[in-house]
């Protein structure tokens, strides 16, 4: 079952529920559970996402059930998550499609900010899957905006982070971001930890409407429509 970094004590959740992406012309999939976190193949590290608000730092995996909503969007293999923020919501969706012979195929995960007040994400590489703990013992970050996992591109961020945490072990992590302690993009470049517990949030401003999207292959950054 998933564990998570917590920012407040709270008894322990139920083991969640994994909703499996893909496309019909590609094997490669990808598994999303009800509070937005996405492993891609079946190996592969957790990619989770904390939200900022001006009442501080929320991890959607903690948030009470009230709060957290998830569907099919449209029917179609896109998975939508929404949080409540003030006056709005948080919205995550994750997908896979199909790249070309460059890139590959990717998992594509978006947030928007569906609420009149800008927000802050993070994008948080997790040594965590669908089957539970996994060893994560080196986590970089490249000039051309690749997070490598392992020495392997792993993550294409769209653009450069307005913050950086990059810890051994997931509690540290979550208090350097959530004590505003993620540093200049500049600083860190990597972290390795011999036990397996590396971890990396990197934070991105979002402004009212706008969403932002990452990708092992391509990203973008653009207005929603209106």
């Amino acid at each position: 079952p998933r564990t998570s970094p917590r920012m407040s004590e709270r008894s322990e959740p139920a083991a969640p529920r994994w909703t499996r992406l893909g496309t019909v012309s590609s094997p490669r999939t990808a598994v999303v559970d009800e509070r937005g976190l996405v492993v891609a193949g079946e190996d592969g590290f957790g990619l989770d996402w904390w939200v900022r608000t001006d009442k501080g730092w929320r991890v959607p995996a903690d948030a009470p059930g009230s709060q957290v909503a998830q569907r099919l969007l449209e029917g179609a293999p896109v998975v939508e998550t929404t949080l409540r923020v003030p006056r709005g919501h948080a919205v995550h969706r994750a997908y896979c499609a199909v790249g070309d012979a460059h890139t590959g195929d990717a998992a594509i995960v978006e947030i928007e900010n569906r609420s009149p007040v800008p927000i802050a994400i993070a994008f948080v590489v997790r040594p965590s899957n669908h089957r539970g703990a996994v060893a994560l013992h080196d986590i970089d970050l490249a000039e051309d905006l690749t997070v490598t996992v392992e020495g392997r591109a792993a993550l294409r961020l769209p653009r450069p982070a307005n913050a950086i945490a990059m810890t051994a072990g997931e509690e540290v992590c979550v208090e350097q971001v959530q004590h505003d302690r993620a540093t200049d993009r500049t600083v860190p470049r990597g972290v390795h930890d011999e036990h397996g517990g590396a971890t990396a949030a990197f934070v991105f401003a979002l402004p009212h409407t706008a969403w932002v999207a990452s990708t092992p292959a391509s990203s973008t950054t653009r207005r929603a429509p209106t």
